[in-house]
């Protein structure tokens, strides 16, 4: 799956207001980094027209993820990275693969920090993992989409509530276009979050955030490859809600504990994925 497809793939570690985000840069100096796991498993594929189609076997995929940012210089330039450090796809009775899945390296630069925080980026898909496995009963199941492109992203974010508010809030639009490169269509990913936590003693290291996310692509139903069960193929739309609550621990570290459900989806498999993850930041 690409790791713009955000509802199920772990590439992408989505990041609390604490760890700055995309519309929120970092000063020079300072870095964030997450390591999550992510499970899942499901026993229908949805097809080219958004159906769920039965399968014979259960799809299962366990991934290990990672996503840093550090900043370079203050407000104008920070990078971050997010990869697939390990995947593992598996159909039951019929095969499975694992190993390293595709990663993602970023630049970002903030335009804006007031009213609004507002950063632009560029993104760049770089195919680490293997799109074409040896086994022939596990072709089916590759750990990446052999596919290198370079997706121009914004993102907006306002930070507000507080004082006679009893809550204090952060809300971050993240949006990227995909122009269409050999064998893949262009594409529309997007993330809209809204995050909450009560300002007392205690109650204030926690976050909870509602997200909507997802892909849309502009490839035809002709263009979509159903053999493909772990996402990764042409044609992969989809559109997510997910709910995910953060903990600042102490000195720095955090966890994070999340779920996404997909009520729209073409060419992936339907299932609930479960995401654990450590962080740490200065």
């Amino acid at each position: 799956m690409s790791v713009r497809t955000l509802s199920f793939a772990v590439a992408v570690v989505c990041v609390p207001l604490s760890a700055s985000g995309q519309a929120w840069t970092r000063d020079q100096g300072s870095f964030y980094a997450g390591l999550s796991i992510t499970t899942m498993a499901g026993n229908a594929f949805h097809g080219a027209d958004f159906e769920s189609i039965p399968l014979a076997s259960t799809y299962r995929q366990l991934s290990v993820g990672l996503y840093a940012e550090v900043g370079l210089v203050d407000r104008y330039l920070t990078a971050t990275l997010s990869s697939e450090v390990f995947r593992r796809n598996q159909l039951d009775g019929a095969g499975r693969t694992l190993g390293l899945g595709d990663s993602r390296i970023g630049l970002w630069t903030g335009l804006l920090t007031s009213p609004l925080k507002l950063a632009v980026g560029v993104v760049a898909d770089v195919p680490t993992g293997d799109e074409a496995p040896d086994s022939a009963a596990a072709r089916s199941l590759p750990t990446g989409n052999g596919k290198f492109d370079v997706t121009p992203t914004v993102a907006v974010g306002h930070s507000f509530g507080g004082q006679s508010w009893p809550l204090t809030h952060f809300a971050q639009l993240v949006v990227g276009y995909s122009p269409a490169v050999s064998g893949f269509a262009q594409q529309l990913s997007y993330r809209l979050e809204l995050g909450s936590r009560v300002p007392l003693d205690v109650l204030d290291r926690f976050w909870l955030t509602l997200r909507l996310s997802g892909t849309e692509s502009f490839a035809s139903n002709q263009d979509l490859d159903p053999s493909l069960l772990s996402g990764l193929g042409n044609g992969v739309s989809v559109t997510a809600l997910g709910l995910e609550l953060y903990g600042r621990i102490a000195g720095g570290f955090g966890a994070t504990l999340g779920a996404d459900t997909a009520f729209r989806a073409r060419g992936i498999v339907s299932a609930l994925p479960i995401k654990v993850g450590l962080s740490y930041q200065r």
